[in-house]
């Protein structure tokens, strides 16, 4: 209570900053077991002294004899402190670090003077230890931010950093902690960092700061083909959706297809029942060209299923393409596209309308028609096709006219018609044909061509008529024979020839009065269209009336062994005989005398 004799209060003078450590101070004790205190007392204001109002130390000590009538007191440690407290705080409020990189730098930053080393602890919490230990974050963390596991998802050790008061006035310091790389995609992921200190004077502007776990396990979602060939024929393609990645997810990824259709594809509405026509294919949950699949984590791959019809339309090739849509929540794979080419299963069918066609020469011309048969053509479709000339017996320019025709089959034109001109030539000929051919220009589909060419037979309308040019004939009894012209009255015998038989025919005369005949050949063609009967007549000497016989034509062959191409009219002929003879009657004599009774 009283200052100790032989002391002084001389022996130290500090500054604000400073420390004292481990250093001792002598006093000179008078007496045993004499109590004594150390007072330590502020001489300007922006000095503190700790603990607050004076430092006091009270102490009972032992003599010894260390030196003569001198003890030491035990070492004193006294911190001189700054009245100007020291801020430290968190560098950053939140802070985020890749999974892969082993985990994230934490930086305090110290503000103000020190007088001796600053000694702060870090700690990383889960939320949940966080809310336990009763602190928290400056802000709440956002809803999609999953919380991290202590000792799981990142190491909840304790680090510690140290300032010296050689530091500067701002200094800062940096704590590695360390994240756990497991190899699973996940959403990211949070947990707390806490600062704290047993040092008084310390004032923390930010001791909780947010660090966020962003997963480094990508998720690649792709198409697993980047095309598929479907047969149509009422068929269901799967077009599939893989994660490429080998890795457990724990999140549902919800994933947006694109529906491009190709050209004129008709997608059926989802919201009735198909029909088929005019639609071509089916798919669910289609909406505006779009398809939504929601990915779960369970499954590695999803299935789209397109259904597709069987329309018994000629078509080409149709396409549907998928296209998969970018995504925040995961990767694009490899495939983003993906096509389904739906392949014709029809077979084009076409053929003349008839394999065969019979027509008369003076028809002037004929129409042949090339068609398509239970087939439907689709839009856009043109099939090219040539009608040919083949073979035949009938001359072109001649019997008939005819050139090459070329038109295309569609779905405004199923059938194609076209016109041979058919020349009446006047000759006797047999039945000519004419072949055409068809000629497919392109093999865009399998095709089936029956009939593949149609037989046009040109049947001859024409025929001649033969005869007698005259038909009655006088002759007298002397004059010897008659003479009787069969020629071709009608038509056109180049190239044939007719043979005709004449026969005289008994009338009033007798063969006794003429030279009987009997099928005397005539022959007519194209060189000799007429050729001369001769009769003989007999010139006897009876005296006796006028008489008559006739000469008969019979067809014995005809052109063609067609009797129907020859009519034989004139076919007969009237002879009439008058006789030359007399007989003369006279009195045998002149005179005569009678006597009277």
């Amino acid at each position: 209570s009283t200052p100790f004799a032989g002391t002084s209060s001389s022996g130290y003078s500090v500054q604000s900053g400073d420390s004292l450590t481990n250093d001792s101070i002598d006093f000179r004790l008078t007496s045993q077991n004499d109590k004594f205190a150390v007072v330590m007392t502020a001489e300007s204001d922006d000095v503190a002294i700790e603990p607050p109002m004076g430092f006091h130390l009270m102490a009972s000590l032992e003599l010894g004899s260390l030196l003569e009538n001198e003890y030491i007191i035990p070492p004193l440690i006294v911190n001189i402190l700054d009245t100007n407290i020291v801020n430290v705080s968190f560098s950053e409020v939140q802070y985020s670090a890749s999974e892969g990189s082993g985990g994230v730098t934490v930086t305090v930053r110290k503000e103000g003077r020190i007088g001796s080393n600053l000694t702060l602890k870090i700690t990383p919490l889960s939320f949940m230890e966080l809310e336990a230990q009763n602190f928290s974050l400056p802000s709440d963390p956002p809803d999609s931010l999953v919380p991290a596991t202590s000792g799981l998802d990142f190491s909840n050790a304790t680090h510690t950093v140290t300032f010296t008061p050689e530091q500067s006035v701002v200094a800062e310091m940096s704590v590695f902690l360390p994240v756990t790389n497991d190899a699973l995609n996940e959403a990211e992921e949070g947990f707390a960092v806490v600062m704290t200190s047993d040092q008084r004077g310390v004032q923390f502007t930010s001791n909780v700061a947010l660090v966020r776990i962003i997963d480094n396990d990508p998720i690649h979602i792709g198409f697993a083909e980047e095309s598929y060939d479907v047969v149509e024929s009422n068929t269901v393609q799967l077009v599939e959706l893989i994660k490429e990645d080998n890795v457990v997810t724990e999140q549902t990824f919800s994933v947006n297809i694109a529906v491009l259709l190709g050209e004129n594809v008709v997608l059926a509405d989802p919201s009735s029942q198909p029909t088929v026509p005019p639609d071509d294919v089916a798919l669910s949950n289609v909406s505006n060209g779009q398809v939504e699949l929601v990915f779960p984590p369970d499954k590695q791959s999803l299935q789209l299923e397109l259904t597709v019809f069987d329309d018994s339309v000629l078509e080409l090739n149709e396409t549907v393409n998928f296209v998969l849509s970018g995504s925040t929540e995961f990767s694009l794979g490899q495939i983003t596209e993906s096509t389904v080419t739906i392949l014709n299963d029809e077979d084009l069918i076409t053929g003349y309308s008839n394999d065969s066609v019979e027509v008369s020469e003076d028809i002037g011309g004929v129409v042949l028609c090339f068609q398509t048969f239970g087939i439907t053509i689709g839009p856009s479709v043109e099939i090219p096709f040539t009608a040919v000339l083949e073979s035949g017996s009938a001359s072109n320019g001649l019997d008939f006219s005819f050139q090459t025709q070329s038109f295309n089959l569609s779905q405004d034109q199923g059938i194609f018609c076209f016109e041979t001109e058919v020349f009446d030539d006047g000759l006797i000929e047999p039945k000519e044909t004419i072949r055409f051919g068809i000629q497919l220009l392109a093999d865009t589909f399998p095709s089936v061509i029956s009939p593949s060419s149609v037989t046009l037979t040109i049947v001859d309308n024409d025929d001649v008529t033969v005869g007698f040019e005259s038909t009655e004939f006088v002759v007298g009894e002397g004059s010897g024979l008659v003479s009787l012209n069969v020629s071709l009255l009608e038509g056109d015998l180049t190239g044939v020839s007719v043979t005709l038989g004449a026969s005289t025919v008994q009338g009033s005369a007798t063969p006794d009065d003429y030279t009987e005949l009997q099928n005397a050949i005539v022959v007519l063609n194209g060189q000799k269209t007429s050729e001369l009967i001769n009769v003989s007549i007999t010139n006897d000497d009876s005296l006796e009336a006028d008489e008559s016989f006739m000469v008969e034509l019979v067809l014995l062959s005809a052109p063609l062994n067609d009797s129907s191409r020859v009519i034989v009219s004139p076919s007969t002929a009237s002879l009439e005989i008058t006789s030359d003879d007399a007989v003369t009657f006279q009195l045998n004599q002149t005179v005569y005398s009678v006597t009277e009774g």
